[in-house]
């Protein structure tokens, strides 16, 4: 659901349509000023003129709008899906092994994305559907970015599943969403722009982890440590994934090619 809200993102487009070029945009611009000195005939095309321009503009925010609740709400479904795993996780490390649960837990990803890749395909110059298998042939650059994001991804769930077993459920959540403040920290070495109201996060994230995670003696147990750990690299693959979508990978086949790598 994160790689599909990215995706959706990075396809806004704001450009303006040839429809409504040239001219009329120009006069619409600056209707006052322009208006004076020329006939009711030319003043009423340029006021229509306007008033297109405006629907338009409006229209797009309307869309662009839309898309961002989409993008929303599939965090939000995302957030309510991965926290809810966490016990999962724990329970099933009393019956198996990190390894087995991670690679088991991959698999049926993989079986489930094959009917989803399949159901977003276009169809053909002829209308016709591809074999199955070219369906699900990735490109170069989603091969690529699976792969990249399949190691960072397999680093993450393996410290985060071992490291669980040794903590609680509720302290490997909160350690583990301490990516979210991780993301726009590391981004930063990456030239990418971060809020000044990160380093308010950042600062009561740190309170927040001294006060759940230091016991008496002012020591991190090794379970959370581990935890810690894979927070910094689902930092990493949140940004390996941001990194492919926008050099136009398929967001559908790169979770796909990420599970196969994963496993």
């Amino acid at each position: 659901a994160i790689r599909a809200a990215l995706a959706r993102v990075h396809t806004l487009s704001f450009e303006p349509t040839e429809e409504f070029a040239g001219a009329d945009l120009i006069a619409a611009g600056d209707l006052t000023g322009r208006v004076g000195g020329k006939t009711d005939i030319q003043a009423l095309r340029i006021e229509n003129s306007r008033t297109q321009v405006l629907a338009v503009t409006n229209e797009r925010n309307a869309h662009a709008a839309l898309e961002a609740l989409r993008a929303d709400l599939l965090m939000l479904l995302t957030a309510m899906i991965w926290g809810a795993a966490f016990v999962a996780q724990s329970v099933g490390m009393d019956y198996i092994g990190p390894f087995t649960f991670s690679a088991a837990r991959d698999v049926i990803a993989i079986i489930v994305l094959i009917p989803v890749i399949l159901l977003f395909t276009d169809k053909g110059t002829d209308g016709t559907y591809p074999p199955i298998l070219q369906q699900l042939k990735p490109d170069r650059i989603t091969l690529i970015g699976g792969a990249w994001c399949g190691l960072v991804l397999g680093a993450a769930d393996t410290l985060q599943q071992v490291g669980i077993s040794m903590t609680t459920a509720g302290k490997a959540g909160f350690i583990t969403a301490l990516y979210i403040i991780l993301v726009p920290l590391m981004g930063h070495f990456m030239g990418h722009k971060v809020p000044r109201i990160i380093v308010i996060c950042v600062t009561l994230a740190i309170a927040g982890f001294y006060l759940l995670c230091i016991n008496g003696d002012f020591q991190v147990s090794f379970g959370d440590f581990l935890v810690l750990c894979c927070a910094v690299f689902f930092a990493l693959h949140i940004l390996v994934i941001d990194h492919f979508l926008l050099k136009k990978a398929n967001s559908i086949k790169l979770s796909w090619e990420i599970g196969r790598a994963h496993v």
